[in-house]
C-alpha cells in the first residue's frame, strides 16, 4: 500500500508543519510591520523640524488608520496621549498599559514583545521634541489561521484517502482475477495434455506458461503502482512546497497557497478517480445509468466547461448541417462526458489554436474530435489507447485507455488517425449505438 502511506505520511508532515510554524510567522510579521514603521519614525525624527508639531504631521502621513496594521501612539512629556492612528480601534486601557510598559523600560528602540490582557503585542518607541513615539502592533492568534489551514487539508485528504483505498481494492481485485483465471485455463489445458503421449513435455510447458504469466502479472501490477507513484509525485511536492513556505515565512499569502493545495489535492483527486473508473469498467462494476438525452446539448455543456481549460486555444462545436434535428440516444450520460473531456482536453493540451467537434447523425452517433498540433507519432498509433503507455516523448497516460474501456462498455467504437498533408493534427472518431 505505498500510495496510501504516502498520503498518510503527507498528511501528517502538513499538520506538523502548520503548527509548529503558523505561530513563528505570525509574530515574525507583526515585528517587521512595527520594524519598518518605526524606521520611518526614525527617519522622520532626524531630519529637521521647525517643532514638535511639524515632525508629528511628518511622522503620521506613514499610518494606516486600519486596525491590522502597525499603530502609532503619541505621547507628550507628562504621559498624555496626544494622537492615535486608529481612532475606531482605540481603547484607553491599552494606552496605559503601553505608558506603563514604557515607564518600566520594557519599549526600546528595538522591537521587544509585550503580553497585554491576555494578548501578545510587539512595540518600539522614538523619542524626540519632547514627546514619545510609541509604534506597536497586536499579534494575531494563530488558531485562526490553523483552524483555516486545516479546513482545507481535511477536505483535500480525506477524499483522497477515502478514493485511494477504494481504486487500489479494484485494482488488486482485477489483476487477482486475471490470474485465477489464466491458473483456470492452464490447469485446464494440462489435464488434457495429460491423456497424450507427450504429457510430461506439454506439462512442461504448461509450468513454465505459467511461470511467464505470474511474472507478467507481476510485472504489470508494478508498473501500475510505479506509474500512479509517479503521476501523485508532482503535485504532492507542490502541496508540500508551499506548506514548506509557510512554515519559513516566505509565503504570506496563505489564501493563494491554500488555493493551490486545493488544486493540486484536486488533480490527485482526478487521476485516482480515472484508475477506479477504469478498474470498474474492467471487472463490469460499473453501476448502470442509462438515459435518453440530446448529444448536440451534451457537448454543448461541455465545450462551455472545457473552454476554461485553455483560453488561449479555441474550441469549435459542428452540428452536422442546419436543417439537422438534434441527435438522441439512450447511454449512460457519465460515461460518455468523460469520453468527450477525456478526448478533448488531450487535444488541447497538443493544439497549436484549434480543437474542433463535429456531431453526425445517422444510424450511428458519430463524433469526430480533432486539433491543429504536431498529430501522433506512427509508432504510437497502435498502442495509444493502452493503459499507461508511454509515447516516444512519454506524454501519454490513463486518460485515453479509459476512453477505450469506456467506449466498449458502451457498445461503440473509437480509432485515431493523423491529418492529411499539407494540414496536421490529430483526428479521434467516436462510434456509438443510438439505443
Amino acid at each position: 500500500m505505498p500510495v496510501l502511506a504516502l498520503l498518510m505520511l503527507f498528511t501528517g508532515t502538513i499538520y506538523w508543519v502548520i503548527g509548529k510554524g503558523a505561530g513563528n510567522y505570525l509574530s515574525f510579521a507583526a515585528e517587521m510591520d512595527v520594524d519598518h514603521k518605526m524606521r520611518e519614525v526614525v527617519r522622520e525624527g532626524e531630519k529637521p523640524h521647525p517643532n514638535g508639531k511639524d515632525l508629528e504631521n511628518s511622522v503620521k502621513k506613514h499610518f494606516s488608520f486600519e486596525a491590522d496594521d502597525a499603530q502609532l501612539l503619541i505621547l507628550d512629556e507628562t504621559g498624555e496621549v496626544v494622537f492615535h492612528s486608529s481612532r475606531r480601534n482605540y481603547r484607553k486601557e491599552l494606552a496605559e498599559e503601553l505608558l506603563e510598559a514604557l515607564k518600566k523600560g520594557q519599549i526600546g528602540k528595538k522591537t521587544d514583545s509585550l503580553d497585554i490582557d491576555g494578548d501578545k503585542y510587539v512595540a518600539a518607541v522614538f523619542e524626540a521634541s519632547e514627546k514619545a513615539f510609541v509604534v506597536y502592533r497586536k499579534v494575531e492568534n494563530a488558531d485562526i489561521l490553523l483552524r483555516r489551514m486545516r479546513y482545507y487539508i481535511l477536505w483535500i485528504t480525506v477524499p483522497m484517502l477515502l478514493i485511494a483505498s477504494v481504486s487500489i481494492f479494484y485494482v488488486y481485485n482485477r489483476m487477482e482475477k486475471r490470474e485465477r483465471e489464466k491458473e483456470r485455463q492452464l490447469e485446464h489445458e494440462k489435464i488434457l495434455l495429460e491423456a497424450q503421449r507427450e504429457k510430461e513435455r506439454l506439462a512442461l510447458e504448461v509450468e513454465r506458461e505459467r511461470a511467464d504469466n505470474a511474472a507478467k502479472t507481476q510485472e504489470e501490477r508494478e508498473r501500475l503502482f510505479r506509474d500512479i507513484s509517479h503521476d501523485l509525485r508532482t503535485p504532492l511536492v507542490s502541496i508540500i512546497g508551499y506548506a514548506d513556505g509557510i512554515e519559513r515565512g516566505i509565503i504570506s499569502d496563505h489564501e493563494r497557497a491554500a488555493s493551490v493545495i486545493v488544486r493540486e489535492g484536486r488533480r490527485i483527486q482526478r487521476l485516482l478517480e480515472s484508475s477506479l473508473t477504469l478498474s470498474k469498467l474492467d471487472s463490469n462494476a460499473w453501476p448502470e445509468n442509462r438515459v435518453t438525452l440530446s448529444v448536440n446539448e451534451l457537448i454543448s455543456e461541455q465545450v462551455e466547461v472545457l473552454e476554461k481549460l485553455d483560453d488561449s486555444k479555441k474550441l469549435v462545436f459542428e452540428e452536422g448541417d442546419d436543417s439537422m434535428d438534434d441527435v438522441m440516444m439512450t447511454t449512460d450520460p457519465d460515461l460518455l462526458i468523460r469520453i468527450i473531456q477525456n478526448i478533448v482536453s488531450d487535444c488541447v493540451r497538443y493544439a497549436e489554436n484549434r480543437v474542433e467537434i463535429k456531431l453526425m447523425g445517422g444510424e450511428f452517433v458519430v463524433v469526430s474530435i480533432s486539433d491543429d498540433g504536431p498529430g501522433i507519432a506512427e509508432e504510437d498509433l497502435p498502442h495509444l489507447f493502452e493503459l499507461y503507455y508511454k509515447g516516444k516523448d512519454g506524454k501519454y497516460g490513463i486518460g485515453l485507455s479509459v476512453v477505450s474501456s469506456a467506449v466498449k462498455y458502451l457498445g461503440g467504437s473509437i480509432s485515431v488517425k493523423n491529418k492529411k498533408s499539407p494540414e496536421h493534427g490529430a483526428v479521434y472518431e467516436l462510434i456509438l449505438p443510438k439505443d
